[in-house]
């Protein structure tokens, strides 16, 4: 796939952001070093984790890691064996050097998540996809990842994870949810 200009001028402003972004999350949480190391945070929700269940030892894909990295730091302190993708070389270099700085084993990889080119087919057991907005063709993007994702992963636990995302979607209609959710309407 061609990349499009729309992707394009996606791709050089995100670019362009990456040392900002990177400074806001930092001023938001102070700690956000302290936070990820040694195992110990994730900003990941409730939902998300229930969703996705144990990770630990699987190879988890997370397509828009950002220069912060904080979803691939949350995965990675969940025990998954994180792969981290963004569109933009900045963004790639920030999430590896904030690794490398808390000691995570983290892959970082300059890729568009509508192609995942080279990801190796069927190489992973989880994918994680944030900032899917800034896609322009989802139809491609989901069969890129049904391509990367292992067919056994997704046979073995298809019911499972539909059970889970019952009981997800039930908490929210119950108000049982993260409360950064408010206003949310069923």
């Amino acid at each position: 796939m061609a990349e499009s200009r729309n992707t394009q001028i996606i791709r050089d402003a995100w670019d362009q952001y990456q040392g900002d972004h990177l400074k806001f999350n930092i001023k938001d949480r102070p700690d956000f070093y302290a936070f990820f190391e040694k195992g110990g945070g994730t900003d990941l929700s409730k939902e998300e984790m229930e969703l996705a269940g144990d990770v630990s030892g699987l190879d988890l894909l997370d397509t828009c890691c950002a220069a912060d990295a904080r979803q691939s730091l949350s995965w990675a302190n969940l025990g998954a064996s994180v792969t981290g993708c963004d569109i933009t070389p900045s963004a790639i270099q920030n999430a590896t050097q904030t690794a490398r700085r808390i000691g995570k084993d983290i892959t970082f990889v300059v890729v568009d998540a509508q192609t995942l080119e080279p990801i190796d087919d069927a190489s992973q057991d989880l994918l994680y996809a944030t900032y899917i907005v800034w896609l322009e063709d989802l139809s491609q993007a989901a069969r890129t990842w049904h391509r990367v994702v292992t067919a056994q992963n997704v046979q073995e636990t298809r019911r499972e994870r539909t059970a889970r995302m019952r009981r997800t979607h039930r908490n929210f209609r119950t108000g049982a949810t993260n409360q950064r959710i408010k206003g949310l309407r069923w």
